[in-house]
C-alpha cells in the first residue's frame, strides 16, 4: 500500500491554482499578460507529476521480483520479461518465438501420430527436446533479465543511498557539522 502523497496533491493544488487564477486574469492588463506567458503548459504538468511520482517511489516498489518473472515465463513464454518491461521488443520476439515452436511442436506431433512407433519416437524426441530447451532457456532469461535489471537499478541509486543516513547542520559558530545515523 502506498502511503497518501501530501505533496504531489499540494503540488497539483497549486498547478491548478494558477491555472484558475491565469484564465480569469483580465488580458488588456500588462501585469496580468505578463503573469500569463509564464503559465506551464499541459505537457509541463504532466511531466511535472510524473516526475513527482517516480521521486516518490522508492527502490523496493521499483524493483521487478525474479521469481514472479520465473513463473509467469514458465506459464507461458515471455510474460516474465514482459513483466520486467525494460525491452519490450524482446518480450514479443520471444512471446512470437514460443508461439510457433508450440504451433510446430503441435503439429509435429501430428503428423507423427500416423507413423509406426519405430519412426515417430526419435521426431516426437526432437520435437519435446526443442520444446523444452527453448522454454528452460526463456525461463532462465526472464529470471535473469529481472536480477539485470535490480542490479542496474541498485547502482544506479546506489550513491543516493548510500549518502542518506548523513546529514550536513551548522553549529552555532556556523561550522559545518558532518553527521551519521546508524539506525538498527
Amino acid at each position: 500500500m502506498r502511503k497518501f502523497q501530501w505533496k504531489s496533491l499540494s503540488l497539483s493544488l497549486i498547478l491548478v491554482a494558477s491555472q484558475v487564477f491565469a484564465v480569469q486574469a483580465a488580458p488588456a492588463s500588462e501585469i496580468f499578460a505578463s503573469t500569463q506567458t509564464f503559465g506551464l503548459s499541459s505537457l509541463d504538468k504532466q511531466e511535472l507529476a510524473q516526475f513527482d511520482k517516480r521521486r516518490q517511489e522508492t527502490l523496493v516498489e521499483m524493483k521487478k521480483d525474479p521469481a514472479k518473472a520465473f513463473l509467469l515465463s514458465a506459464l507461458y513464454p515471455g510474460l516474465g520479461q514482459l513483466y520486467v518491461g525494460n525491452d519490450n521488443p524482446r518480450s514479443f520476439w520471444i512471446m512470437g518465438g514460443g508461439t510457433l515452436i508450440l504451433a510446430g511442436g503441435l503439429m509435429g506431433f501430428a503428423l507423427l501420430s500416423n507413423r509406426p512407433e519405430e519412426a515417430s519416437s526419435l521426431g516426437n524426441t526432437m520435437i519435446t527436446l526443442s520444446m523444452l530447451g527453448y522454454h528452460l532457456w526463456n525461463v532462465r532469461d526472464a529470471y535473469m533479465v529481472a536480477t539485470e535489471y535490480n542490479y542496474g537499478l541498485e547502482n544506479k541509486y546506489r550513491i543516493s543511498e548510500f549518502l542518506e543516513p548523513f546529514s550536513l547542520s551548522y553549529s552555532l559558530d556556523k561550522t559545518p557539522v558532518l553527521s551519521y545515523q546508524l539506525s538498527l
